[in-house]
């Protein structure tokens, strides 16, 4: 069986236009939802395979990324939360603090994260984003922003080097796709390929190699 949130992608341009691999320079990852009926156990799965000492992730606020920006630009990558997010707090458990992916993410880009409920004004290339109050619970501008307008907790959302163009990928994600989607953005594999074809192709390190019964190497691509 097969446990992704984000196995099928498609690029569309801010008018919402699909694109050609070829085309593709300010897209937006668009997500058809797969219903997963047992997250509760790949939680717990991955949560216990951390064997290793769990790795931190040097967490930034948007404010310090956008100054480190000015000295060195990197991608940054955005986790959006929120304080009663269940399933938010479970991906920086079982996810942000594999060893691996904590230490990619430190290497390659600015992490930041960000409280979808922030009251806090984010000013940011001229705008001002500040939190909007809703009946029940409000949320803050720019975290629809970040999303393209598709509020969903937890995000992780990259942005380039000059932080434009912001890719959202809604819901929980094991360390092997957040592997291969770290790769997919931090190595620019976006710009050129299609992410079904990369998904394919990119075998993660984190996944399990095996051997049929002829003896040969086999990698369990699937069964996460």
């Amino acid at each position: 069986m097969v446990f992704l949130l984000c196995n099928s992608f498609t690029f569309v341009d801010n008018d919402g236009i699909t694109k050609s691999n070829v085309e593709v320079k300010n897209t937006v990852v668009a997500e058809n939802s797969v219903p997963d009926i047992n997250q509760n156990a790949i939680y717990k799965h991955y949560v216990n395979k951390i064997t290793e000492k769990p790795e931190v992730i040097n967490w930034l606020s948007w404010q310090e990324a956008m100054e480190l920006q000015k000295v060195k630009p990197k991608k940054i990558m955005v986790d959006l939360y929120t304080e009663w997010c269940i399933w938010c707090e479970r991906m920086e458990k079982a996810t942000f603090m594999h060893p691996q992916i904590a230490q990619y993410v430190n290497e390659n880009f600015y992490p930041v994260k960000f409280d979808a409920e922030s009251r806090e004004t984010i000013d940011f290339k001229g705008r001002k984003f500040n939190y909007q109050a809703q009946v029940e619970r409000g949320y803050n501008m720019f975290s629809l922003y970040l999303t393209r307008g598709q509020l969903s907790y937890p995000s992780v959302v990259f942005l380039d080097e000059q932080a434009s163009n912001p890719q959202p990928i809604k819901g929980f994600q094991n360390p092997v796709v957040m592997d291969k989607l770290l790769h997919f953005f931090g190595e620019d594999y976006y710009l050129r390929h299609d992410w079904g074809m990369f998904n394919q192709l990119y075998i993660s390190p984190l996944q399990k190699a095996w051997k049929d019964k002829k003896g040969q190497n086999r990698t369990k691509e699937k069964k996460y």
